[in-house]
């Protein structure tokens, strides 16, 4: 700003002398001195009025320009203080939009991944309980499955439901204890024998009158201990009056006959009652 004010202040100097110059020169008289005394006063000083005027002129220019460099310095400082301020504050706003917006693009993007991870999240689970609800439904249809052929395979064996359970009753061959507990195993269970009374009256009521059914119950093991074929003591036992006996020192397994069970040698040729499971 100083070498400007100087270039500023030269130039005019420079430019007024040269003025003063061409107008000595446009006047066209030369003062020759004979008598300085005499001659020197009005003429000289007449001559030198212009160069005075005009110096005076260029002094008050020089004061203007002077002012007016002062004040565009001033006003040059004012800006150059105030850019800087300016120039901080812009960054700074513009810093600020940058951060704001950076702020919204990051939430943005994490409200985007978290909506895919839980869109990806429910979509796995979804497969998953898709996945264990068709497993369960195959499971249990499966499970359905199988009772109903176990079922069908049952019905077709002869096993009828009596109350709480399957039982079979032959009506039309006649075997030995042994052969009749053989044929039930073979159809899947053993001679029979009674869970409670109830389930013993229901089946009772299943066979013919004066006829005589092997049961699962004998006291081959130890004489006078009567179980099932099950391995479990019997519940229910409906002897004779004077019965069981052991007639005969061979009487060891046990039938039924109109609900009343006794004690008979087991070879004896009798019907039968075969149950499906071994839980009594």
């Amino acid at each position: 700003m100083f070498q400007f004010r100087t270039f500023l202040f030269y130039a005019f100097v420079v430019g007024n002398l040269y003025g003063v110059v061409k107008s000595q020169e446009n006047m066209g008289s030369v003062c020759v001195l004979t008598d300085a005394p005499k001659q020197c006063g009005a003429f000289c000083l007449s001559a030198q009025l212009p160069f005075i005027d005009h110096n005076y002129k260029v002094q008050r220019q020089l004061k203007s320009l002077s002012e007016m460099l002062e004040r565009i310095e001033k006003s040059a400082l004012t800006v150059q203080n105030k850019s800087p301020a300016n120039l901080e504050s812009i960054q700074q706003n513009a810093l600020n939009f940058q951060k704001e917006n950076q702020a919204k693009l990051d939430r943005i993007e994490k409200e985007i991944r978290e909506s895919k991870v839980y869109i990806l999240d429910r979509i796995e689970k979804g497969s998953q309980e898709t996945q264990t609800t068709m497993e369960g439904i195959q499971t249990e249809s499966q499970a359905k499955m199988d009772s109903i052929l176990q079922k069908a395979k049952i019905i077709s064996l002869g096993f009828q439901w009596i109350e709480s359970r399957y039982f079979y009753i032959e009506n039309n061959a006649k075997q030995s204890w042994t052969n009749a507990e053989n044929t039930c195993r073979k159809r899947g269970g053993h001679l029979a024998a009674f869970d409670n009374q109830k389930e013993f009256d229901a089946v009772i009521a299943k066979l013919h009158r004066n006829t005589p059914y092997w049961l699962g119950i004998s006291d081959r093991k130890k004489e006078g201990e009567f179980v099932s074929e099950s391995g479990n003591r019997p519940k229910i036992l409906t002897f004779a009056p004077g019965e069981p006996n052991n007639d005969g020192g061979n009487e060891d397994c046990v039938d039924i006959y109109n609900g009343v069970m006794n004690d008979l040698p087991c070879d004896l040729q009798r019907h039968f009652i075969c149950q499906l499971d071994s839980e009594v």
